[in-house]
């Protein structure tokens, strides 16, 4: 509580010299987060990927005035010589580029002037001409915001701010140095210099630097604020410096010592200032491996450190701070040119989560992941291209999107104007909603064990099954398009091969019913990522399934794969019927059944309104067992509100996979309205596992809407009372508010199972929300103590 006080006063402080003003974009923070860059100034847009002249990026910063610059194009600026912003008041949005966006390749960029804001821009300079600089470097100006940038391959330190005012760095990767390279003085490579006058350093990776990660800058021009950033990989020295009167804080940060760290370093954050003088704030950082310096920092740091305590924090101003396992997370999915990272930040992602390194020529002896040159580590990675977006009056913003929000596609001059926001311009609108959802829409794992959801049920309704459940992460968010039903299944190949539904966004959640279709996706991993392969299954006018395929269930029974699916015909649940389709391959093609798998039974029955949402086991004596949803139609008619009829579900048997089918019985298998109205279940998946089949279903009212069930049985036919098999999403990964339109939220629904040598080995569910507030896949691991 005393350090909560004493960091809600040095925040007080600090606002109280700050005016009223705008913020440089919705998610700038920091000392920083007021710089205006280009705003009100004109918009000149990059149209080609040449060094300089007309149209490159080079002739736009040499302007003079407020300037906005945009890019009509994507991919690597080979430079010729140092990119240098002597003018003030500009703005580089990176993340206007069409596709993979922009990378600066060759020479650094510099920053020698006020009032900048750049955003998603990567510079990987590379020893290609053996000069001695940072790849990205700013000293001696005011009012600076640097913000989702990637930066990397430099001769001397990464990205070095510092001798500077109003600064803010955040949200950016600081990677691979080049350690021996074409410096004068041998291995140099390093991660940066940080520092000035109100500085703030929030949110950033480190990875992969020999030293100074960072080193804080000895001149005086502090306070520095170095808060929720992640340093992973130093080799013989993390952190240092902060002398001549330097004043930092040093708060929640994540550090990991990697295999090139030393190691009498792997549980060191620091050596303090190099005259003494200086002072440090430590509090709330994590040293991975070393919980007695994670208990006290201090411990962490070099000798003599009384000198240089301080025991209450410096003014500076505030963030949107994090846990420092929060923010761990956090960096890792958000931090660099995350808008579309490109395969060599996506790569060391993997490496920093996974404590694994790659390249490294002569660090340590080698491949401990400081390199010499970017070749050990793949060079420059191609970056996709995109086709930019109509806009005839060249003001930075789509004429689509100008007639979205009211402005005149044709007129040049309402850039500047603030006619939709009052804080900033149209164009910076613009702009800010390309990448609004990379922060409002994080998705941040956690350990159910530690949650308090789960003490609510009692102890004997949970499962075993629950407690294997390792939360692994959304996949196949999905932009335009709401993605559901997630079936697995592993290929020959090695590969993930995943069919799903979607259906596009514009259509709403409500959209399954009629526009859904059925595609295909592969990873090399059951997490992801996830690329689209084709579409496989679409509507047929004039059959069962012409107006939608959805929730597909994959099995492969001897050398053939049978695609189940819901088809419907007319919209409404009463045409819901269960269809098949079946290849030789899992790339097709793929031969669909023109009639259902089985109709809905007899008027007056329990299941005379459809069937739908199939599930199906081979049973030991060959024959097929498909497990189907239905109710009653009256039901379903007389009652009122939005969950209608008591959902249950039933068995029919046939000799082969694809029919006929037989009811096998007039009773469902499984029916919970025997405790109650609106005890209902839905989305069966089941399995034979040890000689007991096991079905796992998402509840509908037994214990609640949100948890997941698990029945087993000796025969397939008569089951026990359900227990709980997953909880709701809260219990596994902290995400923002839900979105008005999603009235789902927070539950995982249709589950199925990717097996593995006959055991489940991942289960996979569908989830509303993400990135993109639709839809999407969620994965745990199913781990087992084999």
């Amino acid at each position: 509580m005393k350090r909560l006080v004493i960091y809600m006063l040095a925040m007080l402080v600090f606002m109280g010299t700050v005016h009223a003003q705008s913020l440089a974009f919705p998610s700038a923070e920091g000392s920083g987060k007021y710089t205006s860059g280009g705003r009100g100034g004109r918009v000149i847009t990059v149209t080609n990927l040449n060094d300089s002249g007309e149209g490159s990026l080079r002739h736009a910063i040499e302007q003079k005035g407020s300037r906005i610059v945009v890019f009509a194009v994507d991919g690597t600026i080979a430079l010729q010589s140092k990119l240098v912003i002597l003018n003030d008041s500009i703005t580089i949005a990176g993340q206007s580029a069409p596709g993979d966006g922009i990378c600066l390749k060759g020479y650094p960029l510099y920053i020698s002037a006020n009032n900048v804001v750049i955003r998603y821009i990567r510079t990987r300079m590379g020893n290609l001409h053996a000069i001695e600089d940072d790849a990205m470097g700013a000293m001696r100006v005011r009012d600076l915001m640097i913000d989702h940038c990637s930066v990397s391959w430099s001769v001397d330190e990464c990205l070095s701010v510092y001798r500077s005012e109003n600064v803010t760095v955040q949200w950016c990767m600081v990677t691979h140095s080049l350690s021996k390279s074409a410096h004068s003085k041998g291995a140099h490579g390093f991660g940066g210099i940080w520092g000035g006058s109100r500085a703030t350093f929030h949110h950033n990776l480190m990875a992969h630097h020999s030293s100074r990660n960072p080193r804080f800058a000895s001149d005086g021009y502090t306070p520095v604020d170095f808060r929720n950033n992640v340093v992973y990989n130093w080799g013989y020295k993390s952190a240092y410096g902060g002398g001549r009167q330097g004043k930092i804080n040093f708060v929640a940060n994540y550090y990991k010592p990697g295999p090139a760290t030393s190691t009498d370093k792997r549980a060191w954050f620091l050596d303090p200032a190099e005259d003494g003088t200086g002072a440090y704030y430590m509090a709330d950082n994590i040293m991975e491996g070393s919980p007695e310096v994670t208990a006290d920092n201090w411990r962490g740091v070099g000798n003599n450190n009384n000198r240089v305590r301080a025991t209450d924090p410096f003014p500076f101003e505030p963030i949107q701070q994090d846990s420092p396992e929060v923010a761990y997370k956090k960096v890792l999915q958000y931090a660099g040119a995350s808008h579309r990272r490109d395969a060599y930040d996506t790569r060391v992602i993997e490496e920093v989560r996974t404590g694994t390194v790659s390249g490294g020529e002569t660090y340590g002896g080698g491949n401990q992941g400081i390199i010499d040159s970017q070749d050990a580590v793949g060079g420059w990675p191609e970056l996709k291209r995109g086709a930019y977006p109509a806009d005839n009056d060249r003001d930075g913003m789509p004429d689509s999107w100008e007639i979205a929000h009211g402005l005149n596609p044709r007129n040049a001059a309402d850039g500047p104007l603030f006619q939709i926001d009052a804080n900033y311009t149209n164009v910076e609108v613009y702009l800010n909603s390309l990448v609004e959802d990379d922060r409002k829409h994080y998705s941040i794992l956690k350990d159910s064990s530690e949650s308090g959801i789960i003490a609510k049920y009692p102890t004997e309704k949970i499962s075993d099954f629950s407690k294997k459940l390792k939360p692994l992460g959304r996949i196949m968010e999905t932009e335009g398009y709401y993605v559901w039903c997630c079936a697995p299944i592993f290929g020959d190949d090695g590969k993930v091969h995943l069919f799903y539904s979607r259906w596009p966004e514009k259509y709403g959640m409500g959209g399954w019913i009629h526009k859904s279709e059925i595609a295909h996706a592969v990873a090399d991993k059951p997490e992801g990522p996830y690329t689209y392969l084709e579409t496989v299954l679409t509507p047929r006018l004039g059959y069962f399934d012409a107006t939608t395929c959805h929730n597909p269930h994959i099995q492969k029974i001897g050398d053939t794969y049978y695609l189940f699916y819901m088809g419907n015909s007319d919209g409404t649940v009463y045409t819901k019927r269960i269809g098949l389709a079946q290849s030789k391959s899992l790339y097709g093609p793929w031969e669909r059944s023109d009639k259902p798998l089985l109709d809905a039974g007899e008027a007056g029955a329990w299941d005379d309104c459809n069937t739908t949402n199939p599930a199906f086991v081979l049973h030991p004596d060959g024959k097929a067992w498909l497990y189907y949803k239905s109710w009653n139609k009256k039901e379903y008619q007389d009652q009122q509100g939005t969950i209608r009829a008591n959902r249950k579900y039933g068995l029919a048997i046939a000799d082969q996979v694809d029919g006929p089918y037989k009811r096998s019985g007039s009773n469902p298998v499984i029916d919970l309205s025997i405790h109650g109205d609106n005890k209902q279940v839905e989305d069966a998946y089941v399995y034979i596992e040890d000689g007991k089949y096991k079905m796992l279903m998402r509840d509908m009212g037994y214990f609640d809407h949100v948890v997941g069930l698990i029945f087993t049985s000796e025969d397939g036919i008569h089951w026990s009372e359900p227990k709980i098999a997953w909880f709701g999403a809260d219990a596994y990964l902290t995400e923002p508010p839900a979105p008005r339109h999603l009235k789902r939220y927070g539950r995982f629904e249709r589950p199925q199972l990717l097996m593995k040598d006959g055991k489940p080995a991942y289960l996979f569910n569908a989830i509303q929300g993400g990135k993109y507030e639709t839809a999407s896949g969620f994965v745990f691991q199913i781990v087992t103590d084999n």
